[in-house]
């Protein structure tokens, strides 16, 4: 089963384009730690779901959205160049101008015009797929584009398609703060999404990312500052973990929506990855299944993206459900109760309060990793976050008129406010 890639914006080309180069790099692993004919298997199987193998050089199942042509252009060169994979060719929309970090100007302007383009192109990639499994949105909360053109594509994706799945990866941005607006593009985003553009929404906060990239230095043991791309590599990485294939349930994005969001006021995801190790540390890295699950469960107990240094847990995180993927040498006889046990989740039996998939085959050269994705209340940081500095601007009236010039009202505002302020309410009394 197929998954169509939906890349909007800056943020979304590059996540988009991360995540492609990751996956294939991971299919064409020589450290397997299986046998040859299991890893043919293993590699049709990905490749089928991510690229279309039609000619002699694979193609991203992927669509390309953005206003300006810079970072497309650089996308689909920089895949070229490898000679490994690239993007199908008429499957990028690209107008002359942006979107002025203006949620209401992608949303209510660019957005309609994409619309149809758009369609047109993912009609074109289903095409190609014997069976397509759903649609993946690659965007950011916090500029114009990803969020405002990215939800009104969402929308759009779920009237035309209302039978198929739509997830949604998207990336917060600092609370230091990157565009003076970024609480109110982020809001208005999370409340359209709640309204019924995605099935699920994974979020991937850059303060959690850079805490990854800060404590894991990417060279042989500096402190280099800490880049977007090394943000992207450390999402892609958990991404990649969760959605490439595995044995055992839930075995497509349908089945994973309906594991871990089944109700509208609990759609927003999180994932946790362990072990990581340092490039230079990467050979000598090796963490028997016990300790590594329960260090997962403690990263999920403390909200904490990085896998040591952080405080311990001071009450329990509350969960809706969890998905779990053990990938590497002994996954079938992983203990997995060091995860299972936590009895943090609610609405489901007991047995049944983590979803496991398993994995013989090693992962991103480690010999035995694994990624959670859960559905609990360890999301409310980051909307709190987000609604709270969206309120102060709201009541100050800062950036109103811009919002307003759009289309965009006073009352839409409130209404996104009740929408995520709902949300949290819901999270929070897990």
């Amino acid at each position: 089963m197929s998954i169509i890639t939906v890349q909007i914006g800056q943020c979304g080309n590059q996540i988009g384009t991360q995540l492609f180069s990751t996956i294939y790099d991971d299919i064409f692993s020589k450290d397997t730690g299986i046998q040859a004919s299991k890893n043919e298997d293993y590699m049709d199987a990905a490749l089928n779901r991510f690229f279309s193998c039609e000619g002699s050089v694979p193609e991203a199942r992927a669509v390309m959205v953005d206003m300006e042509q810079k970072v497309i252009s650089q996308a689909v060169s920089a895949a070229k160049r490898t000679g490994r994979w690239r993007f199908a060719s008429g499957q990028q929309y690209v107008r002359g101008s942006g979107s002025g970090n203006n949620w209401a100007r992608g949303f209510a302007a660019h957005g309609p015009r994409a619309s149809d383009a758009v369609l047109d192109m993912l009609r074109h990639e289903s095409e190609k797929c014997d069976r397509a499994d759903g649609f993946l949105f690659a965007t950011s909360l916090a500029g114009g584009t990803g969020s405002g053109v990215g939800a009104r594509l969402c929308a759009r994706v779920r009237e035309e398609h209302p039978r198929a799945v739509v997830v949604c990866h998207a990336v917060a941005p600092y609370a230091a703060g990157e565009v003076a607006v970024q609480s109110y593009n982020a809001l208005l985003t999370l409340a359209s999404l709640r309204r019924g553009g995605a099935d699920a929404v994974v979020l991937s906060a850059n303060d959690d990312l850079h805490a990854v990239c800060a404590t894991t230095p990417r060279g042989g043991g500096g402190r280099e500052p800490v880049s977007f791309d090394d943000l992207n590599a450390v999402a892609c990485r958990q991404l990649a973990a969760a959605l490439l294939p595995a044995e055992g349930a839930p075995p497509s994005l349908s089945d994973v929506v309906d594991a871990l969001a089944p109700h509208a006021d609990y759609r927003l995801l999180s994932m946790r990855h362990a072990p990581q190790p340092t490039a230079a540390a990467l050979p000598f890295t090796e963490v028997a299944w016990t300790p590594l699950l329960r260090r997962l469960r403690r990263m999920h107990a403390a909200t904490s993206a990085r896998d040591e240094g952080f405080e311990r847990e001071s009450g329990r995180v509350r969960s809706v459900a969890d998905l779990l993927t053990v990938r590497g040498d002994g996954a079938d006889d992983a203990d997995c109760d060091a995860i299972a046990d936590h009895r943090g989740a609610v609405w489901a039996p007991p047995g049944e309060r983590v979803r496991v998939r398993r994995c013989r085959r090693r992962y991103g050269g480690l010999r035995r990793s694994a990624v959670l994705v859960s559905n609990s209340q360890a999301v409310l940081g980051t909307v709190e976050g987000i609604t709270e500095k969206a309120w102060r601007l709201f009541a100050s009236r800062a950036y109103l008129h811009q919002y307003v010039a759009c289309g965009l009202t006073e009352d839409d505002f409130v209404q996104s406010f009740a929408d995520v302020e709902q949300v949290i309410h819901s999270y929070r009394h897990l």
